[in-house]
């Protein structure tokens, strides 16, 4: 009973895990676009 209830909680883990990871992915990959796409602006204004 105990193992089952460890592989339970590490499989658990690792699922917020990913979508804590995919989350923090995300939120670089709109900041990366949003400074890129800032920079153009302020470029193509010079």
């Amino acid at each position: 009973m105990k193992s089952i209830g460890i592989d339970g909680r590490k499989k658990y883990l690792s699922t917020v895990m990913a979508i804590a990871e995919g989350l923090w992915n995300g939120f670089v990959v709109s900041g990366v676009l949003t400074v890129s796409a800032f920079l153009i602006n302020k470029f193509w204004i010079f």
